[in-house]
């Protein structure tokens, strides 16, 4: 399957029926190089539709989990995300922006 043309994900930045615009409804904070970083990665997994799939992932809150270590960041971090390993972090009390959903923000 091709990866999403421009018009599925970029039609307009904050209409909500492009990937884009679900992605920045659900983590406000999010610059635009990230929105394309986690398109970018979730393309990769050919879904059938990209908007639909991510739309998904915003409505189960795990879009975060696409975002990269905020490896600086200045709240509790596990080690794993220190490293810029979230997806092996187990840590609950973490507050790395990979574990952050839309209700944190």
């Amino acid at each position: 399957m091709s990866p999403p043309s421009s018009k599925d994900s970029h039609r307009s930045p904050s209409s909500p029926r492009t990937a884009a615009g679900i992605i920045r409804d659900a983590i406000p904070s999010i610059t635009d190089a990230e929105i394309e970083t986690i398109i970018h990665k979730i393309s990769q997994r050919n879904p059938r539709s990209i908007v639909a799939y991510i739309k998904t992932l915003a409505g189960n809150g795990d879009l975060a989990k696409y975002r990269a270590c905020d490896e600086d960041g200045t709240e509790p971090h596990s080690n794993a995300c220190r490293n810029g390993d979230g997806n092996n972090c187990t840590a609950g009390w973490c507050k790395c922006q990979c574990h952050r959903g839309w209700w944190s923000q």
